[in-house]
Formats: C-alpha cells, sequence, structure tokens
C-alpha cells in the first residue's frame, strides 16, 4: 500500500493444494476402537488414582485410596463413557450434550429421544435426537434419582484434552 515495493516477492509462489498434502488424515474410529475406547474412559480414573504420584515409586501401582475416592473415580468413569456413547451415537456436538438437562431427556414410551433447543443447537432450528434402546437403557439408569433441572452430564472445556488422555491409555 505505500509502494515501496514495485512488485511483491510472493506473487511468484504457486498457492500449496491442501488436497494432495494432507499432513493427517481424518476418520472414524471403527467399532473396536470404539469399545476400547469407551472400557479405557471407564477405567482410567481409577487405575491412574491407583498409581504412586511422587517418589521412587512414581507411577507403579500400590497407592492406596479411602472407599468413598474408589467410588466417586468410578462414577467418574462410568459418566465419561457414557459422555463418550452419547456423543458417538447421536452426533452431538460438545457445546450441545453441555447444554442438555435431564428434563430434556424422554425415555418413556417407545420412541426414546432427546429434546435440543434452538438456542444450544448450532443451526438454531432445535431438533428431536432420537436415542437407540441400549443408550436409552443407559441413560435411564444414569438419570435414576436426579431432577430435571440439573445438567446432563458435568462436561467441561476440557473434555478434548481428558478425551485424549483415554485414547493413550
Amino acid at each position: 500500500d505505500s509502494e515501496r515495493l514495485v512488485a511483491s516477492p510472493l506473487a511468484r509462489i504457486p498457492r500449496a493444494d491442501e488436497n494432495a498434502d494432507r499432513r493427517r488424515q481424518p476418520r472414524a474410529l471403527t467399532e473396536n476402537e470404539l469399545v476400547r475406547l469407551l472400557d479405557a474412559a471407564r477405567r482410567r480414573p481409577l487405575a491412574e488414582a491407583l498409581l504412586f504420584n511422587r517418589g521412587w515409586r512414581k507411577g507403579k501401582p500400590g497407592a492406596h485410596l479411602r472407599p468413598e475416592t474408589s467410588a466417586r473415580l468410578e462414577a467418574l468413569g462410568r459418566e465419561r463413557a457414557l459422555v463418550y456413547k452419547v456423543l458417538t451415537l447421536t452426533g452431538l456436538r460438545l457445546g450441545e450434550l453441555a447444554s442438555i438437562r435431564i428434563c430434556d431427556v424422554v425415555l418413556d414410551g417407545n420412541d426414546p429421544h432427546i429434546i435440543l433447543d434452538a438456542k444450544n443447537e448450532k443451526n438454531r432450528e432445535g431438533s428431536l435426537i432420537q436415542l437407540r434402546a441400549d443408550l436409552a437403557d443407559d441413560l435411564r439408569r444414569w438419570i435414576n434419582g436426579r431432577t430435571g433441572a440439573d445438567r446432563l452430564f458435568a462436561v467441561n472445556a476440557n473434555l478434548v484434552k481428558v478425551f485424549d488422555r483415554d485414547l493413550r491409555f
């Protein structure tokens, strides 16, 4: 704009074809990989807590936990595995899943579904998301005894980092 150069030195460099040279090919998880991921998500919180954190035994099993801590970590693992299962089988985005309340999940009758408000959905139209029978049973067990205004899952912004650690586990 200041006309200090007569011609741009970058004008002669051809634009790279991103489709011809993709560094990372995206793909869906296979059924076996998904089963292993759900199992790892369920087991990892307790398994990592049972490892020593410091000292010469760091990373080795044998740490002792209180029963209430073990129960809390097992519940966290069950929740995390169910979150991944819901995301996989419904196609919801993370923000959409975080916005779902218990009262939005309809499990009665022959047509279990989730009602997604338009304000929480990307296309702002609102949706009715059908649930498979096995997922509906899992959600029924998860919701048992909880009130309708509560969030369905405690989803935070770090779930992607947790997901990566579950994949490595």
